[in-house]
């Protein structure tokens, strides 16, 4: 994961994060293990859903997901690095 922040003004500053193919697909396999433990379809024990039917079935949603699982990973590691900047979204 590459961040630059740059300023826009004296008090706002721009994030931009670049994601490698290693930490997408890490991504991908963290929110499908996680929704996957609470997936239930019928021919299916609860958790037991295969990943590539999760994938059929989520769709566009699974990648507002994975979106959502690497801004986050994004946003922990500007605050790790930079504790006294205050993001606002």
């Amino acid at each position: 994961m590459k961040i630059h922040i740059e300023p826009v003004s004296s008090v706002v500053q721009k994030a931009s994060v670049t994601f490698d193919a290693k930490e997408c697909e890490g991504a991908q396999l963290s929110v499908l293990k996680r929704l996957q433990a609470t997936a239930t379809l019928p021919g299916f024990r609860k958790g037991k859903v295969p990943f590539e039917l999760l994938k059929q079935r989520l769709g566009d949603g699974l990648e507002a997901e994975i979106r959502q699982e690497l801004l986050q990973r994004a946003l922990r590691q500007i605050r790790d690095e930079q504790p006294s900047l205050k993001i606002v979204s």
